[in-house]
């Protein structure tokens, strides 16, 4: 694993990962489904945050009020930020956690697009959650009408978008997609609706209106667009 460990490590290196999800708009708005979600979780639960990065999920619940949340990412610098937080950070892989240790809640956000191996972790999430527990995650999907536009007449693929975003994603993912694999993992399927729906040629509003173009970002047409799915899924059984 040293090779995966050194990759992860210049990831991290090249990324302010909490200042990212600050800034831009699609990562506020999985930030804001976040909150929405665990504001209504018993704060006494058992979380795991699944490549936690420098911990800003791991903060945002313990602003909340949870005392019993770790996470747990490959990044040796990542895991010191986030040490340097008082935050419960462990370095590793979400295959090196024991079947011994139980979750009432898994979380992954923008994260399961990295793993090679999808079907392996959803049943290492299954694995490590109590029976009723919750599987929380935001992926990428380009279904924006912006995406779809770009496909149609500027030919690129579903791959080459998801690449496009970062060099490290390996999965170009739909909604139904993610469903049925979750389905097939244990897991069914609670809330799933697509964020972020950039028009196609607005990144010229964000000069003229930076407000405007935020507004137009958060359409997603009745759940039917958006470049990010959020979804809450329970373990079944």
């Amino acid at each position: 694993m040293i090779e995966e460990d050194t990759k992860w490590e210049k990831y991290g290196e090249s990324r302010l990962l909490s200042r990212n999800k600050l800034l831009y708009i699609h990562h506020r708005i999985a930030t804001e489904s976040f909150l929405d979600h665990f504001k209504k979780v018993d704060t006494a639960s058992k979380v795991l945050d699944v490549g936690c990065g420098d911990g800003l999920y791991l903060e945002l619940l313990r602003d909340l009020g949870f005392s019993n949340a770790e996470g747990i990412d490959p990044g040796a610098s990542m895991v010191s930020t986030s040490k340097g937080k008082n935050l419960n950070v462990r370095q590793g892989y979400l295959s090196d956690i024991s079947g011994a240790e139980e979750y009432d809640v898994v979380y992954m956000m923008d994260v399961l697009e990295h793993i090679p191996d999808v079907p392996g972790a959803l049943a290492a999430v299954n694995r490590i959650l109590r029976p009723g527990g919750e599987f929380v995650l935001n992926i990428p999907i380009c279904d924006s009408l912006r995406s779809r536009w770009r496909r149609f007449f500027g030919k690129e693929t579903r791959s080459g978008q998801v690449l496009s975003y970062d060099e490290t994603h390996l999965h170009a993912f739909t909604k139904v997609k993610l469903e049925e694999l979750l389905k097939q993992a244990g897991f069914e399927v609670i809330t799933s609706k697509r964020i972020n729906d950039p028009m196609p040629f607005s990144g010229w509003l964000f000069s003229f209106s930076p407000k405007l173009a935020e507004m137009v970002q958060k359409i997603s047409f009745g759940g039917r667009m958006g470049d990010f799915l959020f979804t809450v899924a329970r373990r079944t059984g």
